[in-house]
């Protein structure tokens, strides 16, 4: 049996193959011949005058085409030696998964692409507020803690103002008022007018990474 490796594919072509035989039971002798080399994913095999003789495996990896493609060739299959070339063209099957799978890699990398360069501008925006004053706003009401509109910010650098913690949290819908503890380095506090809005501000900037040795942790009042 032949070694000679050829440009890979997921598919094989095969030919010289018996047309004396049905449709149906040339495709389930091709699966149990080539099934022991991988997963097989299709096969296409037609009666039709052009396509008679011929066949096309599609396997699950291109390893194990290559196996079969190497373990199979010249085998006898009904008293003729199966004759096999890897296919020039990928199945329908293998197009339609790697057309799947590369437009949800293209969709994640733009996805990472935009939450890295919002988390940079942010991280600018905070940096840049270190020369403002300091400024210090209204500890959040009671009842709004009761009811989670308040959140509890920690992680914070040491010379975050308020002002920098409204910019951090005022992109979000329903910000009222931020501020940051007196008593406490690192630590402020924001408030939201419902509780939706102050979750969703909660879950999108929970562990938001300022710099290099600063993540926020973020917990409700």
């Amino acid at each position: 049996m032949t070694t000679v490796k050829q440009q890979g594919s997921h598919t094989l072509y095969v030919n010289n193959l018996s047309e004396k035989i049905s449709k149906q039971e040339l495709r389930m002798a091709l699966y149990s011949v080539f099934s022991s080399f991988g997963k097989i994913l299709d096969i296409v095999a037609a009666r039709t005058y052009r396509l008679r003789g011929q066949a096309w495996i599609v396997y699950d990896t291109m390893d194990e085409a290559q196996r079969a493609f190497e373990g199979l060739q010249n085998f006898p299959f009904y008293d003729k030696p199966l004759k096999i070339a890897f296919a020039n063209l990928s199945s329908d099957v293998i197009l339609r998964r790697e057309g799947e799978q590369i437009s949800r890699v293209a969709s994640a990398r733009v996805v990472r692409r935009a939450e890295n360069q919002e988390r940079e501008r942010m991280r600018r925006t905070m940096m840049a507020g270190v020369l403002l004053s300091h400024e210090e706003g209204a500890d959040c009401d009671v009842s709004a803690s009761k009811e989670r509109k308040c959140i509890l910010v920690q992680g914070l650098p040491a010379a975050t103002t308020t002002h920098m913690l409204t910019l951090l949290f005022q992109q979000f819908l329903g910000f009222k008022s931020a501020n940051m503890s007196a008593k406490e380095i690192g630590i402020g506090q924001v408030e939201f007018d419902t509780p939706a809005q102050a979750s969703a501000a909660l879950n999108g900037l929970q562990g938001f990474r300022l710099n290099a040795a600063h993540s926020i942790v973020l917990s409700f009042l």
